[in-house]
């Protein structure tokens, strides 16, 4: 895939913008915590065709691109050529799969500006750092206890790959404009509470204007 990536950038690229999307199935330190040998493929390959990885860009929102499995991370991304990038005016990845129906990768959507004369300075995250708070040790122990049984004696490495995969879960991740980015679960609760709170507020209003009117 990556020789036939070369090929087509080699023969469109001298003329004209390139915009790539897919599933590379890698990820990258700034976006997961880790990286993976896809990962640096990546990277190597937009270094070599002189190709920037949108995701990485301050206009990027969202950050996960497939969710399956109580389990999320960045594996699709898209490469533009450095003119096309300093267009982009906003990314968004639809993390809570409001646009994404049958699949468990996430849609990406990108809007460019049509003027070339775009000079917003654009400054690429920081790698992404990882805390597991201090008040979550106790549920990742309970969490261990009961998920990781294995049949037979567990080597030193799966001991630790499923102690790590349970961590990552209790995880609160440090977003590159500072300060902590939200769960899922608190998005999805303070949803249902708005919700709740206006339907709430329909129905009050309702009857208030149906209600006969008190005599004085």
């Amino acid at each position: 895939m990556a020789q036939c990536i070369r090929e087509d950038v080699a023969r469109w690229a001298s003329h004209r913008e390139v915009l790539i999307m897919g599933d590379f199935n890698g990820h990258l330190q700034a976006l997961d915590g880790f990286q993976d040998t896809n990962g640096e493929l990546l990277l190597t390959l937009a270094r070599t065709l002189a190709l920037e990885v949108l995701n990485l860009r301050p206009e990027c929102e969202g950050q996960y691109t497939w969710s399956a499995r109580n389990s999320r991370s960045c594996i699709d991304y898209v490469l533009a050529t450095p003119a096309l990038a300093r267009r982009l005016t906003h990314m968004n990845i639809d993390e809570n799969g409001e646009f994404s129906i049958g699949s468990d990768h996430n849609r990406i959507k990108l809007s460019f500006s049509r003027s070339s004369w775009r000079t917003i300075a654009m400054e690429h995250r920081n790698p992404a750092e990882r805390h597991l708070p201090q008040s979550e040790y106790a549920a990742v122990a309970e969490a261990f206890e009961q998920n990781f049984q294995p049949t037979e004696p567990p080597t030193y490495d799966q001991f630790v790959l499923e102690l790590r995969r349970i961590m990552k879960k209790h995880e609160i991740r440090v977003n590159f404009r500072g300060g902590l980015r939200r769960k899922g679960w608190w998005d999805e609760e303070v949803q249902r509470a708005l919700i709740a709170r206006r339907t709430a507020n329909r129905l009050h209003r309702a009857a208030v204007r149906t209600s006969p009117e008190r005599s004085a």
